[in-house]
């Protein structure tokens, strides 16, 4: 049996936490479709963990071509 010790899905507060950013920058990530979000409910979005590192790998791989 497979026992998951992370959360799957990031709280938006949890991501600016991570990424060391504020809740309004991630906010603008994901207006921006830089950052994909997930809604589960009409109140709340996640993030997947998986996307926050999608995320900052693009980051890198812009650093790396400029």
């Amino acid at each position: 049996m497979t026992v998951i010790t992370e959360s799957l899905l990031l709280r938006v507060n949890e991501v600016a936490n991570l990424l060391g950013i504020s809740r309004s920058a991630v906010y603008r990530l994901i207006g921006s479709n830089q950052l994909q979000a997930v809604q589960v409910n009409e109140r709340s979005v996640r993030i997947a963990r998986s996307e926050v590192s999608r995320y900052v790998e693009s980051l890198r791989v812009k650093e790396a071509s400029a």
